[in-house]
């Protein structure tokens, strides 16, 4: 540039990880300086939210969390526990640990009794929802050490915190419709919309039948609220996302531009919870209808998981849990059967062998024995293993007779054989669902356990004080707090209890 006093015209154009620069006189000549044109770009690196710092720092939290939960439970039951088995704790403890690593030379994890061990624990309870299923329906003495392992169980797996202002009968209708009008009221009120079904019991039917594919449940959905995918797109595609279908936010919204994203789709059945973060950013007002419909979605999940059997007129979890065991155990039974009799030289492959891809029962259920070692194999986490297994086996018996296994084949079809108790969708369960579980252990357990009905200065008793305690969480805007050690147990249980009173 000649002349600093001539007029100019400097350019830029500015993104996320590089600047680019242009001087142009009044003509739009590049300048030049000390015989250089005058443009070019500095790059730098792009800078990164803490959306995954975040992450991990909440799930930190949660963990020290759950831990401070569980020392609590443990103070309250420390002093009777000793009175039985005074290393009962540290054997928990050491759990996780190998033998030559333990501060004491038993081989047990649980139980170390003379007569009774973890190999009777284990064939008394199968599953620790076994044992919390017989608390809840025998008011018959049992070891205390058993109570407080399913208490214990509880208030480690005690579930979310979303619907506070609901009652612990998630399964019935009346929910579902509190669930729903929330949906249909927003929907009126802010994109006047008139969400209404002809037969809303109908609907709720339709979202918790398994037997029926999801194409086949949004299209009987469709002629209940009578829409069509062409005159109504946001409308079924709400609808299909309650069926658990995948839905296209270009055809949504009506918008193609949402094809350019790199997450331009979306499905309550699987990678939501990893990409909810996401899906609020790209949409902002336009999410909240959807996490709505995920409500109402994860409702009909939550009715089937709770498929078990009344007792004194109420869903247990575990009662629904212990069915569910039952069930598998039986469709193995079956599934073995029809390989010794139709395909028995296919038996080591489904059952035995371990390979990469290979989404046989040993990949489903997780586990194997190789030379005399056991061994664990972990699905990824955005794979249903139900679901690639039933494939599995439609693939490997697609050309074999079926007589006599209709059932067996029903189930593989829809998706549904041999269910297992530990899924993803647990994630579904709210804590009222545990609260009520908990309660019943402890009306049950206080009749003969006595200690659970005394009570401190303040009229609180030690059950009261369990609840408290499964029932306290530290309010998601509150930051990181102090590593002051107190008695938290009669802190919180004195807040919780005042509050409730008050």
């Amino acid at each position: 540039m000649k002349n600093f006093n001539d007029d100019y015209y400097a350019g830029f154009d500015i993104g996320t990880d590089s600047v680019g620069y242009a001087v142009a006189d009044t003509d739009y000549n590049l300048c030049k300086f000390k015989g250089n044109a005058m443009w070019g770009v500095d790059l730098f690196e792009e800078s990164n939210s803490a959306a995954e710092r975040r992450t991990l720092r909440s799930a930190r939290r949660r963990g020290l969390r759950k831990r401070n939960r569980i020392e609590w439970l443990q103070m309250l039951f420390d002093e009777e526990i000793s009175k039985v088995d005074n290393a009962f704790f540290q054997r928990l403890k050491e759990s996780c640990l190998y033998l030559d690593d333990k501060s004491s030379n038993v081989p047990y994890a649980v139980f170390a009794d003379g007569n009774y061990t973890d190999k009777e624990f284990h064939t008394d309870y199968p599953t620790i929802y076994h044992l919390r299923k017989e608390l809840i329906k025998s008011s018959q003495p049992h070891d205390i050490r058993l109570v407080y392992l399913a208490l214990h169980h509880i208030i480690k797996h005690r579930g979310h915190f979303l619907f506070d202002n609901m009652g612990s009968d998630f399964e019935s209708e009346s929910s579902f419709e509190a669930l729903f009008d929330d949906l249909k009221l927003y929907l009126k009120e802010e994109y006047e919309i008139e969400f209404e079904c002809n037969d809303s019991l109908r609907f709720s039917e339709i979202l918790k039948d398994k037997t029926l594919k999801k194409t086949a449940k949004s299209s009987e959905s469709y002629k209940l609220f009578g829409y069509s995918k062409r005159n109504n797109p946001y409308e079924t595609a709400l609808i299909d996302l309650m069926c658990g279908r995948k839905v296209k936010f270009s055809d949504m919204f009506g918008d193609k531009l949402f094809d350019s994203e790199e997450v331009n789709g979306i499905t309550f059945e699987s990678g939501y919870d990893d990409n909810e973060n996401t899906y609020r950013d790209l949409l902002q007002e336009k999410f909240e209808p959807i996490e709505k419909a995920k409500a109402v979605y994860d409702w009909a999940i939550l009715a089937d998981i709770l498929n078990g059997e009344k007792y004194n007129g109420k869903k247990y979890i575990s009662f629904a849990k212990v069915k569910t065991y039952e069930e598998h155990s039986s469709d193995l039974k079956m599934l073995k059967k029809f390989v010794k009799e139709r395909c028995k030289p296919l038996y080591d492959e489904i059952f035995r062998i371990t390979k990469d891809k290979l989404d046989n029962y040993t990949a489903y259920c997780g586990k194997y024995k190789e030379n005399g070692k056991n061994g664990v194999i972990i699905y990824r986490p955005d794979v249903d293993p139900q679901d690639k297994f039933c494939k599995y086996l439609k693939k490997k018996f697609e050309k074999l007779d079926k007589t006599g296994y209709e059932e067996m084949f029903d189930k593989i079809e829809n998706g549904t054989f041999m269910p297992k108790i530990v899924v993803k969708d647990n994630g579904v369960i709210p804590m009222q669902v545990n609260r009520s579980e908990l309660k019943a252990i402890l009306k049950n357990a206080s009749t003969y356990l006595e200690f659970l009905n005394n009570k401190d200065e303040n009229g609180i008793s030690v059950s009261d004080k369990i609840v408290k305690i499964f029932e306290f969480r530290i309010p998601y805007y509150v930051g990181p707090l102090n590593n002051v050690k107190c008695n938290m147990v009669t802190t919180c249980a004195r807040t919780w209890y005042t509050n409730s009173q008050s």
